[in-house]
């Protein structure tokens, strides 16, 4: 989480996951994105319901 922290205090959309190396976007990125992709964002800002 502190990973996703400097992110979003950044201003950036994404940050990489120290362990798996995988490209993971902000929660304020998905939220101002305006939509849910339905892909099983690690920080989706989406209740369940509406996915």
């Amino acid at each position: 989480m502190a990973r996703h922290a400097a992110a979003v205090a950044a201003g950036v959309p994404a940050y990489r996951d120290p362990v798996t190396g995988n490209t993971v976007f902000t929660a304020r990125f998905l939220a101002d994105r305006g939509y849910c992709c339905e892909s099983g964002c690690r920080h989706c800002p989406y209740e369940p319901a509406t996915r």
